[in-house]
């Protein structure tokens, strides 16, 4: 009987590190995506869309920063102010900094859209204060982005 149950719960363990290995597989080809074909990425992720909830956190964290990624790149309209405020924080304390960095974007990008400047401005800045200028992999591209948005910003007020 013991044997039986170990065999089950093997078995079980098993097919969900498969699921979790489907999804990261699904994230690696959006990501490839993004810059290339984000409406195909944007596919892509709204093919796990009804499967969020079968994630772990750090892939459901993942999936939200690439779906405002590939909106942010489609230039659609960000609108997920509360979903953002969780990606930035899991992400500024989990995370790389160029994820840091690109969370805190992509919040100030939805916040711009929402026309909450100072909030904006606020995460403009944390997006700039986790950038590791002196890393070799620092995503000066996204850093130089960061600034034009708040010279944006300051150009409009």
């Amino acid at each position: 009987m013991k044997k039986a149950f170990l065999y089950i719960a093997l078995l079980l363990l098993s097919l969900l590190c498969g699921c979790n290995r489907s999804h990261t597989a699904m994230l690696n080809r959006a990501e490839t995506l993004i810059s290339s074909a984000p409406d195909s990425a944007v596919s892509v992720l709204d093919s796990l869309k009804g499967e969020l909830t079968d994630m772990r956190h750090s892939q459901q964290m993942r999936y939200w920063l690439l779906r405002n990624s590939a909106d942010n790149q489609l230039d659609s309209t960000l609108h997920r102010d509360s979903i953002m405020r969780l990606v930035a924080n899991y992400y500024g304390h989990h995370g790389t900094p160029n994820e840091s960095m690109l969370a805190y974007y992509l919040l100030g990008r939805t916040y711009n859209d929402m026309g909450e400047a100072p909030q904006a401005l606020e995460a403009f800045h944390n997006a700039i204060d986790t950038a590791d200028t002196t890393a070799t992999d620092c995503d000066y591209w996204l850093l130089s982005r960061v600034h034009g948005q708040m010279a944006d910003l300051f150009y409009w007020q």
